[in-house]
Order: structure tokens, then C-alpha cells, then sequence
């Protein structure tokens, strides 16, 4: 009985472990698009401000 309990213990810890990996990996991703558009975005409202000035 011990030894199922302990089993089903890690088997979920696992299984959080995978989740948290996955929603890691989903954010940087997120936060690696989100750089690029910034990136790209920030150059071009300089120049519609430069050409409104």
C-alpha cells in the first residue's frame, strides 16, 4: 500500500514537473515573439515620428 502511495506521489510530481516545463518553455517563447515585434515595431513608429515632426 506504502509502496502504490510513494509511486503515485512521484508519478505526479513528474507529471507537474513536465507541465511546468512545458508553460516555461510556452512563455519564453511567447516572450522571445514578443521581443522581435518590439524589436521590429519600435523602428518604424521612430520613423512615422520622425516624418510627422
Amino acid at each position: 500500500m506504502r509502496f502504490s502511495w510513494a509511486t503515485k506521489v512521484q508519478s505526479l510530481e513528474a507529471v507537474g514537473r513536465s507541465l511546468i516545463a512545458n508553460r516555461m518553455t510556452i512563455f519564453l517563447s511567447i516572450t522571445q515573439t514578443m521581443g522581435v515585434l518590439v524589436f521590429l515595431v519600435c523602428p518604424i513608429c521612430h520613423i512615422f515620428m520622425l516624418a510627422t515632426l
